[in-house]
């Protein structure tokens, strides 16, 4: 017998209630609130199939807010707008927002199960197009200046059917900026295919970069098309592209002088309708001086620039990224979402993320799994303090002139003494200041200068 698809109920009429799960019993799993506040967690924790809602709902809370809330905790899930006043207002801003159906109350239960069976029979559909989006495109996030110059720099390049060369340090989004520009470019409507340098060797390069006919080599079966055909009236992302096997270069270089090629052990001459775009985290130009990379290869790629900025150089961002990652996490984990208290905010705030937004979107995932309770405790800073590895750090300080080190070393005491105290007096501020008699501003200047 199949499992019965889950369906939360949002209203506060109980009569509609009981009818409801009356005469649905025994076709789906219903779970009822009139709560907008339990309603997010159960779907935060049980991960309804369908969502039911009521404009009108208890204390006088907003079926439209709730709505919008939904949404942005999970865009996929449907929400079918249920109301016993419809107004032609109230269904224009409801598809707006996303639901998926809107319509008036009534006793025939049966218009509203088929309007239910509907939305179950695309979920995965929905589902599937939403992975691929999230995969192919993902999301750029924040709203700093730089964050706004460097959306701004994508409009202007993808307007431009030339090469981009997208530089910036490893875990900062370039792959997203080229989908970026991907899908804003003419070319939008055809693929974008991506092409590792770092991982191949140069035989191997060449097969999948320009593919190979049968018989070209040992195991050669078929013939096989390169990314370069397969991206063909799309664009071809090269990453890592400082990598490239210097004796692939110039047949590199000939595909973006001349838009031809050729398949390996094929005579054929192919035509390449393709947009380059490459990316990097290394110094091409250190690549140039040292014999590794072709001068002419990296003029030809660095038509247009795109410098991504590290997260250390665009701080005001990181709330944002903390809240969305955090979200995923724990939508992922079936988990509430924690509050992040302003002490731990400030010191995500003031790290330099070394490994930027991938490396914060990995802590996320570790904050969601190590908090217990609805709220992330200092101790996770402590124990990321731990893992920063005091004995490198003393070394380091160590080679220091003597006046430096010892304000380095003061400054690391202060920091691991106010953790300690925070954490003996569960992240209160005001009990740790008077614990400790250092006042509370001293406290927040401490924590936010690490």
């Amino acid at each position: 017998m199949p499992q019965r698809r889950s369906i939360l109920l949002i209203d506060d009429d109980q009569q509609f209630l009981d009818d409801f799960k009356f005469f649905t019993s025994n076709d789906y799993d219903v779970q009822c609130t009139t709560n907008s506040e339990e309603a997010i967690t159960r779907i935060r924790m049980q991960d309804p199939d369908v969502v039911l809602l009521d404009m009108c709902l208890d204390h006088g809370e907003d079926g439209i807010d709730l709505l919008r809330r939904i949404k942005d905790l999970d865009p996929d899930l449907p929400v079918i707008i249920i109301t016993q006043y419809p107004s032609h207002d109230s269904a224009v801003r409801s598809m707006k927002l996303g639901a998926q159906h809107y319509m008036e109350k009534t006793p025939d239960i049966e218009t509203l199960k088929a309007v239910i069976d509907q939305q179950i029979a695309n979920l995965p559909y929905r589902h599937y197009y939403r992975e691929d989006q999230d995969r192919k495109y993902g999301m750029l996030l924040g709203n700093s200046p730089a964050m706004q110059r460097l959306r701004k720099r994508i409009d202007q390049c993808a307007r431009v059917d030339v090469p981009v060369l997208i530089c910036g340090e490893s875990g900062t989004g370039k792959e997203l900026v080229a989908n970026a520009i991907h899908r804003k470019s003419l070319r939008a409507a055809q693929p974008i295919f991506t092409i590792n340098c770092s991982t191949l060797s140069p035989s191997l390069f060449e097969s999948e970069f320009f593919g190979h006919e049968r018989g070209a080599f040992t195991g050669a079966y078929c013939r096989k098309k390169g990314r370069i055909e397969l991206a063909q009236n799309g664009t071809l992302f090269l990453d890592e592209v400082a990598d490239l096997p210097l004796e692939s270069q110039p047949k590199i270089l000939e595909v973006l002088e001349y838009g031809r090629y050729q398949r390996i052990g094929g005579t054929e001459v192919l035509n390449a309708d393709v947009r380059i775009i490459a990316a990097t985290n290394r110094n091409i130009q250190e690549h140039i001086e040292n014999g590794r990379f072709r001068e002419d290869l990296f003029y030809r790629l660095n038509v247009l620039r795109i410098n991504i900025p590290p997260l250390r150089e665009r701080r005001e961002d990181i709330p944002e990224l903390v809240q969305h990652y955090l979200e995923l996490a724990c939508r992922e984990l079936r988990r509430p979402v924690p509050k992040v208290p302003k002490i731990v905010m400030d010191y995500w705030q003031n790290y330099d993320w070394p490994g930027n937004v991938r490396e914060l979107k990995n802590k996320m995932m570790n904050v969601a799994l190590d908090t217990e309770g609805d709220t992330v405790s200092v101790n996770i800073v402590e124990k990321r303090n731990k893992r920063d590895g005091f004995n490198e750090q003393y070394q380091a300080i160590m080679e220091m002139p003597y006046i430096e080190a010892k304000q380095a070393l003061m400054k690391r005491f202060q920091f691991d003494y106010i953790l300690s105290a925070l954490k003996r007096n569960n992240n209160n501020i005001a009990q740790t200041a008077k614990q400790t008699g250092i006042n509370r501003s001293t406290i927040y200047r401490i924590l936010r200068r690490r």
